[in-house]
C-alpha cells in the first residue's frame, strides 16, 4: 500500500472544503442516494425537498436545473441565502421581482425583438413590485369624491285681461313660467387602511398572465421555478409565500 503524501492530504481537504458547498462547478460529482431521484424531482407537480444539512438537497437541486435545461425546459433558479431576515411580504415581493427579472432576461436571450412586448410588460410588473417595496406596511388612504345635482324652479304667473271693462276680474288661463337650474355639489370623503398584501392579491392576475404567456414562449408549457435554501424564510411565513406561488 502507497504512502499518502502530506500534499496529497492537503490538497484532499481543500477538495472535500469545496464539496461542503453546493456550486454549478462540483454539481455533476453528485452521486445520487437512489437510481431515479434526479428525475423525481423534476416531474412536472410541486416537489419539497427536505432533510438536514450537508445531505445533498443543493446538489440535487442543481441536477435538477442541468436536466430541465438539457431538455429545453424553461427553469428559474433563486438561492434564498440572500433573503435572509427580510420580513414579509418584503420577501415575496423581492422573490416575484427576481422571477420576473430572470424571465426578461431568458426572453432576450431567446428572441431579442420578438419578445419585446412581453419584456416591456414584465419591466412594468417589476416597477410596481419597487414601488410596493418602497410603500409602507400599512398606510391610511382618503377617497375623495364629488358630485353635481341640478334642481329645476318653476315660477308661474297668472295674466288677467285688461283694458275691456267686460273682461274687468276674469281670469285668462295662460300661465307663463321660467325655468331654472342651480348646481349643488356634494363631496364625499372615506378613508381606508391600505396594506401590501392587498396590493400583492391585485397584482397576482397580471402577474399570473405575464408567467403563462413567458411559459408559451419560450418552452411551450413546461417551466420550473427552484427555490433553494428555502429554509432561510421565517418558517410562520413559508406558507404564505408558498400558497402566492402556487
Amino acid at each position: 500500500m502507497s504512502e499518502i503524501l502530506d500534499d496529497q492530504v492537503a490538497d484532499m481537504l481543500a477538495v472535500l472544503a469545496e464539496r461542503t458547498r453546493a456550486t454549478e462547478r462540483i454539481a455533476p460529482t453528485f452521486q445520487p442516494p437512489h437510481a431515479g431521484i434526479i428525475q423525481e424531482a423534476g416531474a412536472r407537480q410541486h416537489q419539497l425537498v427536505v432533510g438536514r444539512r450537508g445531505v445533498g438537497k443543493s446538489m440535487l437541486l442543481l441536477n435538477v436545473v442541468s436536466q430541465a435545461r438539457a431538455n429545453e425546459q424553461l427553469i428559474v433558479y433563486i438561492d434564498l441565502e440572500s433573503y435572509r431576515g427580510i420580513p414579509y411580504p418584503d420577501v415575496l415581493i423581492r422573490l416575484l421581482a427576481e422571477l420576473a427579472m430572470k424571465l426578461a432576461a431568458q426572453l432576450r436571450r431567446e428572441s431579442r425583438w420578438k419578445t419585446w412586448p412581453l419584456r416591456r410588460r414584465i419591466g412594468q410588473l417589476r416597477k410596481s413590485l419597487q414601488g410596493l417595496l418602497a410603500a409602507p406596511q400599512e398606510e391610511r388612504a382618503t377617497v375623495v369624491t364629488e358630485s353635481a345635482k341640478e334642481s329645476q324652479v318653476q315660477d308661474s304667473a297668472e295674466a288677467r285681461a285688461m283694458g275691456d271693462s267686460r273682461y274687468v276680474g276674469m281670469r285668462i288661463g295662460s300661465k307663463r313660467s321660467r325655468a331654472t337650474r342651480d348646481a349643488t355639489e356634494t363631496v364625499n370623503t372615506a378613508e381606508f387602511v391600505r396594506t401590501k398584501m392587498e396590493g400583492l392579491q391585485a397584482a397576482a392576475p397580471e402577474f399570473r398572465t405575464m408567467l403563462g404567456q413567458a411559459v408559451q414562449t419560450l418552452a411551450g408549457q413546461r417551466a420550473m421555478v427552484v427555490l433553494d435554501d428555502f429554509y432561510f424564510i421565517p418558517r410562520a411565513d413559508q406558507p404564505e409565500v408558498l400558497s402566492y406561488l402556487h
